[in-house]
Formats: C-alpha cells, sequence, structure tokens
C-alpha cells in the first residue's frame, strides 16, 4: 500500500487567476486524481496513463469495503439490467448510480467544454442512462486518464456556474460525455441512504438477511462469494435496531 500527497487544491478562483473568498474541498478529487496519475511514486507515467489493461477504481474517503471491488459485474438475478455489460474494459467504464438526473445537461456547457463539444450531443435519455455516475468510478487507466484531464479542466467551470456541493461530480459526466465515454451504471456498488430502494443494493442479501445474522459475513473465509453491495457509503445516517 502506498499514500499520495497533492497540493492544495480547494482554492476557488475567479475566470482572471484571483482568489475568491472560502473553498471547495472537493476539487481534491478531480485534481488529487490527476496529480497521482501523473506524480504517483513508483508509476511509469506515460505508459501508465495509455494502459488498457490496467484497472483504477477512485472511491470516497467514506466508503468502507464489504466486498472486493473488480472488473467483473455478472447479472446478479432478474432484477439485474439484462443485457448489460458485464466487464470493465476499454471504453466502458462502470459506475454506481447516483441520483444526479440529467441536470448537468441544463448547465451553458459551451462556456464549460466548448462549442464543438460532443457532452452537448448527449440526449436527456442517453444522459439518465449513461452518465448519472458517482463513486466507485472503475475504468481503464487510459479512459481513468483522460477522464481526469478534462474533469480538473471542467470542475472549475461548472462550479462557477453551480457553487454547490454537487458541482464536481456534475463536472465529471460533462467530462465523460466530452469524451464519448458512456458509463455502465449500476445500482449493486453501494449503499448510503435506505430510502433509495433498489437505486442502490439494499435489495441483494441485506434486505434478505434475519437482523441478528446481519454481521456474519465478516467473519466468513470467502465474503467475495456473498450476494453484497461492494461498499457501505457513510454519507448519510445510519442507524441500528428496531422502531
Amino acid at each position: 500500500f502506498r499514500i499520495h500527497f497533492t497540493p492544495h487544491f480547494s482554492t476557488v478562483k475567479n475566470s482572471d487567476g484571483t482568489v475568491k473568498k472560502g473553498e471547495y474541498k472537493f476539487f481534491n478529487k478531480p485534481f488529487g486524481l490527476k496529480h497521482w496519475m501523473q506524480h504517483g511514486e513508483g508509476l511509469d507515467h506515460i505508459d501508465f496513463q495509455r494502459d488498457h489493461n490496467v484497472i483504477v477504481i477512485l472511491v470516497d474517503p467514506d466508503m468502507l469495503l464489504l466486498r472486493p471491488l473488480g472488473v467483473d459485474f455478472p447479472i446478479i438475478d432478474e432484477s439485474d439490467i439484462q443485457g448489460r455489460k458485464t466487464r470493465v474494459s476499454a471504453g466502458s467504464p462502470f459506475a454506481q448510480k447516483y441520483g444526479l438526473q440529467s441536470k448537468w445537461t441544463e448547465f451553458d456547457l459551451t462556456a464549460i467544454a466548448g462549442e464543438n463539444s460532443p457532452a452537448k450531443e448527449v440526449s436527456h435519455t442517453e444522459a439518465m442512462q449513461f452518465y448519472p455516475a458517482g463513486p466507485p468510478y472503475i475504468a481503464t487507466a487510459s479512459d481513468m486518464y483522460n477522464i481526469a484531464v478534462k474533469w480538473s479542466e471542467f470542475a472549475p467551470l461548472v462550479h462557477s456556474q453551480h457553487p454547490h456541493l454537487l458541482a464536481e461530480m456534475y463536472a465529471y459526466c460533462i467530462a465523460a460525455a466530452h469524451l464519448r465515454l458512456p458509463h455502465q451504471i449500476l445500482t449493486t456498488l453501494m449503499v448510503s441512504n435506505t430510502s433509495m430502494g433498489r437505486e442502490e443494493g439494499w435489495h441483494l442479501s441485506i434486505d434478505s438477511t434475519a437482523p441478528e445474522k446481519i454481521c456474519q459475513f465478516a467473519s466468513l473465509s470467502s465474503p467475495i462469494n456473498e450476494s453484497l453491495p461492494n461498499t457501505l457509503h457513510y454519507c448519510q445516517r445510519n442507524m441500528l435496531g428496531y422502531t
């Protein structure tokens, strides 16, 4: 295991480079990813950034792994999306579904991505199907690096139009659309908010397991075979017990 320290990326600047009051700490996601892929210790940077065989997985720091993340995501049951892709590959990133809808298409995309950006060609249906993406993000190193470059470029521009929490996530959507990298969106990579139902992985064994047995999977020698979401995202309030 290695740890990578990045410069300070949270400063919010005007278009002329002058510093605005306040900070947006989530700039660290795109800029930190790009910095690691360019300067990470032990990486052969040029080859790494072009590698279609290496997989990069980006998770939030408030995510706990319940089972391993990899490149294969077989269809689990009849409730899964039939006919979807099952393996991460070049040109086919995967991500968890978030409630972003198609709001990013309402921004001034010309100001963000340019007059001729492919992001402007994405339909509402495509935006809803391929781009409401959030962590875990899973892609080949080559795809992830290309996303990181555009994500870093677009995030400050999105934030200038939408100076709120999800600005960097909308910027990711725009970067992916600009690069023509539609994502395979899954609902099973995460649980966070119990009200999300089948939009997250609650319908897996969490909901079908008796309360007195819910922690037993942690003591199994091969939990990878358990039908569980991959991560617990504790960005929401979670409680144990009955009311």
